[in-house]
């Protein structure tokens, strides 16, 4: 926690600061009052309320970086704010001026122990970019390598300490004297913040989450982190490598490096989804600022002081959502929500449900005619607010997150649209490179009371086809040598009951859906048939083949012919098109 023992000069700081901010939360409580009593008039009211959101972001401004941190933070809020003031605080900048060099210099000798000439060469006079938390100044090691150093300010801690004093003082006051606020758990959420403003500045461990994300992708293509220099920095100094490359919105720079800016943001949709549902760790900062590209395409992130983690058990609720969204269940959906937290026990559903309905036919729609993500939150926002359900610091990262993505793809592309990359790369992802625990939760998804659900499956390839870059041919083959492997024992084992378990599989079914996708021609059908032949003959396949068999004389001594009569005309079927 960023606090530091009271003495009587910190005290008259933490009582003029607090008096500062009750003179900004009380002004904007009486034009709040002025902007509602235009209810009657909602033009009026909405421009009120707008001006009243732009008054606020000036306002975190010019308290300086501690409150340019909180609005950010509350530009991810739905629950807490209303969505005028979401999205004007989205655009809230975190550009200060710069502080001195000598001071920076001064700075960086006092934590790295050294002069700065023996470890720099040629430092410069000026810093190449400046924010609210440091500065950056762009130089080179002595032995020879192009970095970044980046310096925090030196008088950051004190000022976040006083300030994040003054808002506790004002929180307890506010939960003490009034009920303004309702139950909105003002301390749990100043708790929350404090938390990750303790890690945003502490640059060891954004150190530790650039060489984590770094790991995560090295054998991902088209991602670019920089190297990180741990012997020239400490908690308040970081160096890193030197990237060279243009801003990722930068559409006159992106043609002359003949890279395609609709590729691009497809490139970053999937980034960002192989980082929520497969790693389950994600850049929870990602504004053009912190993406370039370099004169390959490839993505390089930087900045990585603000990260989020997907628990295990969330992720696994975000394939079981994914999968509902395909099924377009409503009453799923809603459950989803509820046990990822967004739904307080005792809280009535019932409101989100038409705009679930809404969202989900909203995603069905032909092509030109879907909403964008940020405009299908909107209803979203609105009902959290004005139900005052919750939504969990989590997921408003990742909201926060999506939103600005979908900012990125619409620069670069005017057609771009989220769920069109989005759904077909995640339905990709689940049937082809997931990770263990994704994989088999999402593959047992796809078996349900014994039975294959084979409307699910189809359902899942028709939207991967969405993508005109999915070729079936390659998820075929991952997922064949996947599903052949040790690791696809356990589902080798269930759809091997859930065929022979159940005495009305159609066949007929199996066959339309096998001629569906050998018709594709990226599908190597020779390779297909001599891996299966192979595994089929092999040692590995013995205990199930010894079971088919049981199960045919079973069946066969019982009377029960139809179904293997069906089993029959399938590979007579898959003999005429095989080569």
């Amino acid at each position: 926690m960023l606090r530091a023992a009271p003495d009587a000069t910190r005290w008259r700081r933490i009582l003029r600061r607090t008096l500062q901010v009750v003179w900004v939360a009380v002004r904007f409580a009486w034009a709040r009052r002025q902007a509602r009593q235009l209810a009657e008039d909602p033009a009026a009211s909405q421009n009120a309320e707008r001006r009243l959101a732009a008054w606020l972001r000036e306002q975190c401004v010019a308290l300086g970086p501690t409150f340019i941190k909180v609005g950010q933070a509350l530009s991810t809020r739905v629950d807490l704010l209303p969505l005028s003031f979401i999205e004007e605080l989205a655009h809230l900048q975190d550009r200060v001026p710069p502080f001195s060099t000598p001071l920076a210099r001064r700075f960086i000798e006092e934590e790295l122990g050294q002069p700065v000439g023996q470890l720099f060469v040629d430092f410069p006079s000026e810093p190449i970019a400046a924010a609210s938390l440091g500065q950056v100044y762009q130089t080179r090691l002595r032995t020879g390598e192009e970095v970044a150093v980046k310096v925090q300010r030196p008088d950051l801690l004190e000022r976040f300490a006083v300030d994040l004093a003054a808002l506790r003082l004002l929180a307890g006051w506010v939960a003490r004297y009034t009920d303004a606020l309702g139950s909105l758990p003002l301390v749990e959420i100043l708790d929350e913040f404090d938390r990750n403003l303790h890690a945003e500045i502490d640059y060891r461990r954004e150190a530790d989450n650039a060489d984590r994300f770094r790991a995560n992708f090295a054998r991902f293509p088209g991602v670019a982190v920089p190297k990180m220099y741990r012997a020239y920095s400490s908690r308040r100094v970081l160096t890193m490598e030197f990237m060279h490359g243009v801003r990722v919105t930068d559409l006159p720079a992106l043609h002359r490096l003949a890279i395609d800016p609709p590729r691009l943001v497809k490139h970053a949709v999937h980034v960002n989804l192989k980082q929520l549902l497969e790693d389950g760790f994600y850049h929870a900062d990602l504004h053009p600022g912190n993406i370039m590209v370099d004169q390959a395409g490839s993505l390089i992130f930087i900045d990585f002081g603000l990260v989020g983690e997907l628990p295990r058990p969330m992720q696994l609720r975000l394939v079981d959502t994914f999968l509902h969204l395909v099924d377009q269940d409503v009453d799923a959906l809603v459950g989803d929500m509820a046990a990822l937290g967004f739904i307080e026990p005792g809280k009535d559903p019932a409101p989100l449900k038409p705009t679930i309905r809404w969202i989900l036919d909203a995603t069905y729609q032909p092509l030109g005619h879907r909403p964008t993500f940020r405009e299908m939150t909107e209803p979203l926002a609105d009902i959290f607010y004005r139900y005052r359900l919750r939504v969990p610091v989590s997921f408003s990262m990742i909201i926060r997150t999506l939103i600005s993505l979908e900012g990125i793809g619409l620069q670069l592309d005017p057609h771009f649209h989220a769920l069109d990359v989005s759904i077909p790369f995640a339905a990709k992802l689940l049937l082809t490179e997931g990770g263990k625990a994704l994989r088999d939760r999402f593959l047992r998804e796809l078996v349900r009371d014994g039975r294959l659900d084979w409307d699910r499956l189809e359902e899942l390839l028709r939207l991967a086809r969405r993508d005109p870059d999915f070729r079936i041919g390659e998820v075929l083959q991952v997922g064949v040598d996947w599903f052949l492997s040790p690791d696809g024992a356990g589902l080798r084992e269930t759809l091997f009951e859930a065929v022979v378990g159940d005495p009305d599989i159609d066949w007929e079914r199996i066959a339309a859906l096998g001629e569906n996708l050998l018709a594709d021609p990226s599908i190597d059908r020779e390779w297909l048939v001599r891996r299966l032949t192979c595994w089929l003959l092999s040692p590995d396949s013995q205990p199930m083949r010894q079971r088919l068999t049981a199960a045919l004389a079973s069946d066969l001594l019982a009377g029960r012919w139809a179904r293997w009569h069906g089993a029959t005309r399938c590979l007579r079927w898959m003999r005429s098109v095989v080569p």
